[in-house]
């Protein structure tokens, strides 16, 4: 494990520097970059999912719905990628959408209990 980010800068910091004094497009590029650059980058979805609820709970959902996006594309096989992804369309009043994202989440991972339950009162 220590020799997947030996010598490798952390792409989320990066971009997290480049969200906070930049904007969240130039962030979202910073991110972009450095999953294109395993060689010199780590990417750790987590660390950009958290971050993306962390713009939820401050009510930037526009912002939280290009992180989630950028994720399942940059992770399309992430089961939690999609979960993010569906909350936000969720909370944007996105229903069709989010119902998408945890449909999409739920054949990744049929485990996933949030996707199953949101998708499940979404259909009621």
């Amino acid at each position: 494990q220590d020799r997947k980010f030996a010598g490798k800068t952390s792409g989320f910091a990066a971009a997290r520097e480049a969200f906070e004094d930049e904007s969240i497009d130039a962030g979202l590029q910073h991110l972009r970059r450095a999953h294109a650059d395993p060689q010199h980058f780590y990417l750790i979805h987590s660390e950009v999912d958290s971050f993306g609820f962390q713009m939820m709970m401050e009510d930037r959902v526009d912002d939280a719905l290009k992180i989630f996006a950028l994720l399942a594309e940059l992770f399309p096989a992430n089961d939690v990628a999609f979960d993010s992804l569906g909350e936000a369309h969720l909370r944007r009043g996105e229903d069709d959408l989010a119902a998408t994202d945890f449909r999409r989440a739920l054949e990744l991972n049929p485990d996933n209990r949030n996707a199953a339950a949101r998708l499940a009162e979404l259909t009621k």
